[in-house]
């Protein structure tokens, strides 16, 4: 599903003009005027931030374009903020769509018209996504307590609309209306836009657009909108602004939507609930811990080791790369924007001072036999992933990127490189201790939790801690790595344990040289304290964790075959020195996210889906109310980690979610119970 750039040119006063719709992004007379006062004032946005009772604000638009509109939002919330420290209204939320994004290129020269959005265009732009159908969440903060996320969907938005989770409906605040005119631009302004924008808009939410075309009034109004006639902005005589007030316009139940009742992600978790423990001490852990803890939530992390990071993602060096495939299949979009995300999240860790050792050096892919390199010509071939993704590279091209012989090429992956996971935990723990309602406890081991059933405590959950009392959270959160397994709430999940042994090799002769991370059947990276890791094996269902010189041997003959004939390979020597530990892995290698459902009750809720589970006729899963889990990540947690904890996040409070309808069925911890239902496994 490739998605395809906007073709524009810029007009003589340096307005930059569409080709495909032959139309202005924004007035020729002045675009930031206009975007004030229709989208700013005609929302009534300052007004109705002072007002506003709750801890966050949604704002959505049809059309991102230069992003003049979400700029100019961004500057004036940050202004409100900063006026109002106190004000409970902390968060904004801007959801916007694009289906013909405009080059980086073109947007930096058409943000230089608005000299008094500099600071905020060059946060955007630093932050700009690669063309890549699906949601990209950019995050803005500006200070302590005011966080800004633009959630940028790339594709059309009456293709998008129907994929919005569930939790989305009737909880935006207010619409831009914007895009091309409805007489350039047929295809956007349909029925069913309308519709979506009924379902989705919260009870007396706004509407503004710069149109005043019949089309538009008409279908909004017949959705439950109060519409006006305003005067437009500069020459323009009329636009329209509304107010939803009718929920009963029309029925929303005939709207095609993806929102499968089996699949029901809103949390269980009430508005009051404070306080939040998360278990488990590694990736997912604790970039769960750090979502909660930026959505406003009190965390306590509890690890049973007596440091944190003591499973897989201990390690040195871990390759950070989007596992990619031929088609653009619903896996490969998840790994491709959760690598986007994750790359962000990290960049901004490091901009607030919480360092971390890692290398945008690049992955290299290698075609190592005839299959993977058919494989490569095909994933080039298809362009469902853009060049400055992955592309293919020629051996003489291989060969100058790693700096090293090698006898072929492959893909190259320029944004991707190694991170040392052990060091990125620590640097999490850190921006988790820059708030004030953090707690970090190890060395206790959490083995049993049981709702509190005394009285006035319905809501709480006790937690069996070994050798320390009972405690005592309103919600939590299971991020037990492989010990997944072996925790009794967990019983029921087909999760698997991996062992993965890593070497440690001493840099040695041309390998030395190495400068980029080499993928194989296994991996190795450039080096980090004269050391490169060398990895890794897989050994389904073996939890041990002692250090083998058989899978040492193993390794080396992996990268020896892949790379035969090369000196500096046949010559590398192992010392016996490395690192086991153990991943863990669903069935379908994706991870589980999302509410823990009560696998014993949704069994006899869906035990005769598989005759009518594609009408839809099933009530929403029975679900365990307040606990959660990510876990499952494989030897992907670097990539998926960041994007999966913020979901999970947002899910838990509420809030806008990151990722289609589709894109949390494919995680939700019930679909492996679910399938077995629909094929009559059980």
């Amino acid at each position: 599903m490739p998605i395809h750039t906007a073709d524009i040119l810029f007009n003589e006063t340096g307005t930059p003009v569409s080709s495909q719709f032959d139309d202005v992004y924004f007035s020729n007379d002045n675009g930031l005027l206009e975007t004030r006062y229709v989208f700013i004032d005609n929302n009534h946005l300052l007004q109705r931030w002072q007002t506003c009772k709750q801890h966050h604000f949604v704002i959505a638009e049809t059309g991102f374009g230069t992003g003049l509109n979400f700029l100019l939002t961004l500057q004036l919330f940050t202004q409100f903020r900063h006026e109002n420290p106190d004000h409970p209204l902390r968060q904004l939320y801007f959801i916007s769509f694009e289906k013909y994004p405009i080059t980086a290129q073109d947007l930096t020269l058409a943000l230089q018209a608005w000299p008094s959005l500099k600071e905020e265009a060059k946060q955007l732009l630093a932050q700009y996504p690669l063309p890549i159908a699906g949601c990209h969440r950019l995050s803005f903060t500006h200070a302590p307590h005011c966080e800004i996320y633009l959630d940028l969907w790339l594709g059309d938005v009456n293709t998008l609309l129907p994929t919005f989770s569930n939790t989305t409906n009737q909880s935006i605040d207010a619409w831009f209306l914007d895009g091309f005119a409805p007489s350039k631009n047929p295809d956007m302004w349909q029925e069913k836009l309308f519709q979506y924008i009924a379902q989705l808009t919260a009870p007396n939410g706004t509407f503004a657009t710069f149109t005043a075309a019949g089309i538009v009034k008409r279908g909004l109004q017949d959705v439950g909108f109060h519409i006006e006639k305003v005067k437009g902005f500069g020459k323009k005589r009329d636009m329209l602004r509304g107010t939803f007030t009718n929920h009963g316009a029309f029925d929303a139940s005939r709207l095609s939507r993806e929102s499968e009742p089996r699949y029901w992600h809103r949390s269980s978790v009430c508005q009051k609930t404070r306080h939040i423990t998360v278990i488990g001490g590694g990736l997912a852990g604790l970039n769960t811990a750090h979502a909660l803890l930026k959505h406003g939530y009190a965390v306590s992390l509890y690890e049973g080791a007596p440091t944190l990071a003591n499973g897989a993602s201990g390690n040195q060096q871990g390759g950070f790369y989007p596992n990619l495939n031929i088609d653009f299949t619903l896996a490969s979009q998840i790994y491709a924007l959760a690598f986007l995300y994750a790359k962000r999240h990290y960049r901004t860790l490091m901009q607030q001072g919480f360092h971390f050792e890692h290398d945008t050096c690049g992955v290299l892919l290698l075609a190592f036999n005839d299959k993977q390199a058919a494989r490569h010509a095909h994933l080039v071939e298809k362009q469902n992933w853009p060049q400055t993704l992955v592309d293919s590279v020629s051996q003489q091209q291989a060969k100058n990127i790693a700096n090293v012989e090698l006898p072929f090429g492959g893909l190259f992956i320029p944004e991707g490189g190694w991170i040392n996971p052990y060091s990125l935990v620590q640097a999490l723990s850190k921006a988790c201790y820059a708030y004030a309602n953090f707690e970090l406890v190890l060395g206790t081991k959490i083995t049993d939790m049981q709702r509190d059933l005394s009285q006035n405590k319905a809501n709480k959950w006790c937690l069996s801690a070994q050798g320390a009392p009972s405690l005592e959270t309103d919600a939590v959160v299971l991020a037990l790595g492989h010990h997944s397994r072996h925790f009794p709430t967990l019983n029921g999940l087909p999760l698997q344990s991996v062992r993965g042994q890593v070497e440690t090799m001493s840099s040695q002769g041309e390998l030395a040289n190495l400068r980029t991370v080499l993928c194989h059947k296994g991996y190795l990276t450039p080096a980090l304290n004269n050391t490169h890791a060398l990895g890794a094996t897989f050994g389904k269902d073996d939890e041990t964790t002692d250090y083998r010189v058989s899978e040492e041997a193993a390794n080396l003959h992996n990268l020896k075959h892949a790379l035969p004939n090369m000196p500096w390979v046949e010559n590398l020597v192992g010392k016996q020195t490395g690192r086991a530990s153990i991943r863990c892995a669903s069935p379908d290698r994706l991870p589980l996210m999302g509410q823990l459902p009560d696998l014993e009750k949704q069994q006899a809720q869906y035990k005769e889906i598989y005759k009518t589970y594609a009408n839809h006729k099933y009530a929403h899963p029975t679900n365990i109310d307040n606990v959660f889990v990510l876990t499952g990540l494989g030897s992907r947690g670097l990539c998926t980690a960041p994007l999966l904890a913020e979901a999970l996040a947002c899910q838990i409070s509420g809030k806008p979610l990151p990722l289609s309808q589709a894109q949390l069925n494919a995680l939700s911890p019930n679909r492996f119970l679910i399938r077995q239902l629909i094929r009559r496994e059980i």
